[in-house]
């Protein structure tokens, strides 16, 4: 017999390296002292860093503060992919682009949720209706199906019945605004009207996050955690350690 099945376990617990590929996880994490602060009061919620080197459990704990979510009343949004186009510069790519991200995936499990709350969606007033159209408009008005099961990839904490929500009413290549504007009754925003509230929501991403915010807790959830991983793990940051070294 194996140690690790002597001290109790059903499979290697160390055979992976990376946390996301851990099914078992939740079976045996133990959590660090400090854990309870991390996860903090969704009523009240704190930021929190995690410093530690490779390896450590950063990616671990945020499986765990993303399987915590639903049951805890917080609607956890995970940012861990930092993909560019070969001829973007690290210095070119600005704060606005990473909450352009951000607010993405907000929407995206948002709407998600608000698939199961028809009643919310119907209760909400002209003026939230415009709001979240114009929102839909100005962050997934380019967005296509198969770009759409991309985002929902990287949002670990959404159930997988929400991939096949999505799979089902929008087509792979097709535009996903049509669906959204109608599944949510929504009016479509003309076009230099979209581009005129698209100029004045890039300047006020607070005011976005917090309208955000009121959305989300109609349908339930305290607050809003955006859960930042692996922000060294990209090919650009490889190619600059690389440069250094040699």
């Amino acid at each position: 017999m194996a140690l690790y099945e002597k001290l109790g376990f059903i499979s290697h617990p160390f055979l992976k390296t990376n946390a996301d590929e851990e099914e078992l996880l939740k079976t045996y994490f133990v959590p660090p002292s400090y854990f309870d602060a991390i996860l903090g009061d969704p009523s009240a919620p704190n930021s929190s860093i995690v410093l530690a080197p490779r390896g450590a459990g950063k990616s671990a704990q945020r499986r765990m503060v993303e399987a915590s979510a639903y049951s805890s009343g917080y609607l956890a949004v995970t940012y861990d992919r930092f993909e560019f186009s070969g001829s973007q510069k690290l210095n070119e790519i600005s704060l606005q682009y990473h909450l352009r991200n951000i607010i993405t995936r907000i929407l995206v499990s948002f709407l998600s949720y608000l698939s199961e709350w028809p009643d919310v969606s119907k209760k909400l007033t002209k003026e939230e209706k415009k709001q979240l159209a114009i929102f839909i408009h100005t962050y997934l008005g380019g967005i296509t199906g198969d770009e759409i099961q991309e985002v929902l990839n990287e949002l670990k904490s959404l159930p997988d019945k929400f991939k096949d929500f999505w799979r089902r009413n929008v087509g792979f290549m097709e535009p996903a605004i049509n669906f959204l504007l109608n599944n949510y009754n929504l009016e479509s925003v003309d076009l230099p009207d979209a581009r005129q509230e698209e100029k004045r929501l890039g300047e006020t991403y607070k005011f976005q996050l917090e309208s955000l915010l009121k959305l989300v807790k109609k349908i339930g959830f305290k607050s809003i955690y955006i859960l930042i991983d692996r922000p060294d793990e990209t090919e650009k940051r490889e190619t600059i350690q690389k440069a250094h070294i040699y």
